[in-house]
């Protein structure tokens, strides 16, 4: 094995540890470490050409997150956490807008592209340290037909350019309902599952032509990332649980968004560049 190919299996190894502490301990999608760490991760180890780069952290990233929400959904629906008229309304749109923003999106210069997930984190990062509102619960919590379809297409178009599973969107649109949080998660990460796997096969196929360069890469998935990444994050996802017992969870948050704030911050700077540097799409 060329030693570049362990030198990345190990990091994503790493990363996998890390996405899964932090899935735990702060309830996040596994998307905001995943992608922007293939996106530091991928051009320090192979010689890749920045259109490629972004739509390859996406479809490992949903890779990833097809099992992670697929494993919650199913303790969920155990749980009866589900509201499954809700899933009804929502998942139908989320599926067909993320499914053709999942297509058509890498076909975007790759400089907007960056600025697009770099804007989806900025809101993850604001959305994490504001403070919520806390809206009464009720029994008779539900969501709009009208409200749900523009909800979903929405959330489904954003999401799929982030590589995300659209729990920061859909938290906020459920608590606005007043659903209690034990069903707003559960349906969230039951919309998320569909949300993820609708990307996913939208941009494999979108990339099934593509020769990226990258070894072990289909199109733009690549195998040995997803494989490093998954194991430990489903293994340290539990630990994260635990952790939340023991580190004061606001403070991490708080760590965590300024994190992201950065991230944002780079991927501004990274997208500006090769928009107004088109050779940097060329050069690789």
């Amino acid at each position: 094995m060329d030693h570049t190919v362990l030198i990345f299996i190990i990091s994503c190894l790493v990363a996998g540890v890390f996405s899964g502490l932090s899935s735990g301990l702060l309830g996040l999608g596994g998307g905001l470490v995943i992608v922007p760490v293939l996106n530091y991760l991928l051009p320090s180890i192979f010689h890749i050409n920045p259109e490629y780069l972004l739509p390859i952290c996406i479809t490992t990233s949903f890779g990833v997150i097809i099992f992670n929400t697929a494993t919650a959904s199913y303790k969920q629906y155990k749980l009866k956490n589900i509201h499954f008229k809700t899933a009804l309304i929502i998942v139908p749109p989320m599926i067909i807008f993320s499914a053709i923003v999942g297509h058509f999106v890498t076909q975007i210069n790759p400089g907007y592209l960056k600025i697009l997930f770099g804007l989806v984190v900025l809101y993850s990062a604001i959305h994490m340290q504001g403070k919520k509102a806390l809206v009464e619960e009720t029994q008779n919590y539900s969501l709009g037909s009208v409200k749900g379809v523009l909800a979903g297409a929405a959330i489904g178009s954003i999401a799929a350019t982030a590589g995300i599973s659209g729990g920061s969107f859909l938290g906020p649109l459920f608590n606005s309902c007043k659903f209690p949080i034990k069903k707003a998660l559960g349906t969230s990460s039951f919309c998320g599952f569909w949300l993820a796997l609708s990307s996913f096969i939208s941009y494999v196929i979108s990339g099934a032509h593509i020769d990226t360069g990258v070894p072990y890469t289909f199109g733009y998935f690549s195998l040995i990332a997803f494989s490093a990444i998954l194991i430990p994050s489903v293994i340290f996802a539990s630990y994260g649980v635990k952790l939340q017992s023991v580190l004061p969870a606001p403070k991490v948050k708080r760590i965590f968004a300024y994190f992201l704030v950065l991230i944002a911050l780079d991927m501004f700077i990274e997208g500006y560049e090769l928009i107004h540097n088109p050779l940097l799409t060329f050069l690789g």
